[in-house]
């Protein structure tokens, strides 16, 4: 049965999903979803000369003002309206529904997400890592656009570059944590108006004969998506994986250091 992963995947591979841009000083890959409903973005790779949010945000001729995390890998969601130019600490999530302000994360391996209201215009930007989505972020992020006035049928998700489910080996206590109909989930989703399937979406692979849990961030966090209402149609993301394409993206599991990669989303 085909899943939604990887009917999203291949999707994303298509090149009118995504679209890279590269210049002198800097590289960074957006959503044409986000780019279609006038939503100034960008997830930015390794390749840049200054890795400094208020230094990529010039490169952009962008300059709404700033604001950072320091990331402790909570389910902390922050709403910065009434906020000036911020580092937050101890959140994980950043929300406002105020003009002229960008959202920042840095990841490495984790999946950057971004949140965008056609509605409200209200935007959100998530750090998701396994301790994150186990304590369910990505609905918390949801949950407090919703107080702020948001509809879940208006709610673009795009998921950036993380770290891919074959390199991304879990101790097989985290398959406990995630209950059983958890891991389990089956949706029905259209695909078009005439064809209605039944997919199947897991947290978890084993591979036969193999002592390895090997989780999927991507998919643990459509499910959360899923689940609060959001439209599939209206979900992308990028699989470039972060392990691997050494190029591209810093990767805590192959360097072991603190470089990251930012992501943005502005109002």
């Amino acid at each position: 049965m085909e899943s939604i992963i990887k009917l999203l995947t291949e999707r994303s591979k298509k090149e009118t999903d995504w679209k890279l841009v590269s210049k002198k000083n800097i590289q960074y890959f957006q959503s044409r979803l986000l780019l279609k409903n006038e939503f100034t973005h960008a997830f930015f790779t390794k390749n840049c000369t200054d890795n400094h949010p208020s230094s990529l945000q010039s490169h952009l001729k962008y300059y709404n003002h700033i604001h950072t995390m320091s990331q402790v890998h909570s389910n902390n969601v922050c709403n910065i309206t009434d906020k000036l130019n911020t580092l937050i600490p101890n959140v994980d999530a950043l929300i406002t529904t105020k003009p002229h302000q960008s959202l920042w994360i840095y990841t490495a391996d984790c999946i950057p997400v971004l949140l965008a209201d056609t509605g409200t215009r209200n935007i959100a930007a998530v750090h998701a890592g396994l301790n994150g989505i186990k304590q369910n972020i990505i609905k918390k992020t949801i949950e407090s656009l919703k107080q702020l006035g948001t509809k879940s049928k208006n709610i673009l998700v795009i998921l950036g570059p993380g770290i891919s489910k074959k390199n991304y080996q879990v101790n097989s206590e985290y398959k406990e944590i995630f209950s059983h109909e958890e891991s389990h989930q089956s949706y029905t989703v259209t695909f078009n108006k005439k064809l209605k399937r039944e997919e199947t979406l897991n947290y978890f692979d084993q591979p036969e004969k193999s002592q390895k849990i090997l989780l999927d961030l991507q998919a643990s966090i459509i499910i959360q998506a899923l689940k609060e209402g959001i439209n599939p149609d209206k979900i992308r993301l990028n699989r470039l994986c972060t392990y691997e394409n050494d190029k591209l993206f810093n990767s805590w599991r192959r360097e072991h250091s603190k470089a990251r990669q930012w992501s943005f989303i502005g109002s």
